[in-house]
């Protein structure tokens, strides 16, 4: 069952992610700081962190870029609101974590479904 660890205190957001998660058998973690954040990390295998780039500052960045730099099977998915600030901003943001996914607030269920297929690819049945 994968493991998907969210950072940040987007409550509102992260509700539906945790739902969504749950509903596709995976176990949903939540840590509110980096400090928290990287014992997680340490303390259990993860297999995608989801990170609210609106919580997080320049700062928070850059002492995660070395914690998820040590565990390279792990995925990053970044979320923001389409309204924040400059896509090209945020983008980069998202980038400089290694993101492979930028989902934007409100979040969409369907996109969301669609980033856990791309993400956990369950095998192919054969007849």
């Amino acid at each position: 069952m994968p493991t998907i660890l969210l950072l940040g205190n987007d409550t509102a957001d992260a509700a539906p992610i945790s739902r969504i998660a749950a509903e596709g058998g995976h176990t949903a973690l939540a840590s509110q700081n980096i400090d928290e954040f990287q014992l997680q990390m340490a303390g259990q295998p993860i297999d995608l962190v989801v990170i609210f780039l609106t919580t997080i500052s320049e700062q928070d960045i850059a002492r995660l870029r070395p914690i998820l730099h040590q565990a390279p099977d792990t995925k990053v998915c970044a979320v923001a609101p389409d309204h924040q600030e400059s896509w090209l901003t945020t983008l980069l943001r998202a980038e400089s974590l290694g993101a492979r996914h930028l989902l934007a607030t409100p979040i969409n269920p369907e996109q969301l479904r669609t980033i856990f297929d791309l993400t956990f690819p369950q095998p192919a049945q054969r007849d």
